[in-house]
C-alpha cells in the first residue's frame, strides 16, 4: 500500500494575514455592512474614520450590541415580530 500525503502538506496554507486598509470614511463606511461596527467604533476610530456626529456618543462593544439586540427580540411576544427583528 502506498502512503498518501495529506493535502495540507501538499498545499501549505499560510497563517499570515494582512488586513486591507479601510479607505472609506463617514457615511460611506457606515453604509458598508461588512465594515460597520455601529457603536463599537472607539473614540479614536470615530476620529480617524470621520464618524463624529454620525453615531451615538456611547461606545458599546460588539458583545453589548448582541445582548441589546437579543433582549429587544426576546421582549417581542408575536413570532412574526421576532422574525422581523432578526432581519
Amino acid at each position: 500500500m502506498s502512503k498518501t500525503t495529506p493535502s495540507h502538506e501538499t498545499y501549505p496554507v499560510s497563517l499570515e494575514w494582512e488586513p486591507n486598509p479601510v479607505t472609506l470614511r463617514g457615511h460611506a463606511l457606515l453604509n458598508e455592512p461588512l465594515l460597520n461596527k455601529g457603536t463599537a467604533f472607539t473614540a479614536l476610530e470615530r476620529e480617524q474614520f470621520q464618524l463624529q456626529g454620525l453615531l451615538p456618543p456611547q461606545v458599546s462593544s460588539m458583545e453589548q450590541q448582541v445582548h441589546r439586540v437579543y433582549d429587544n427580540i426576546a421582549r417581542k411576544t408575536d413570532p412574526l415580530e421576532q422574525y422581523i427583528g432578526l432581519i
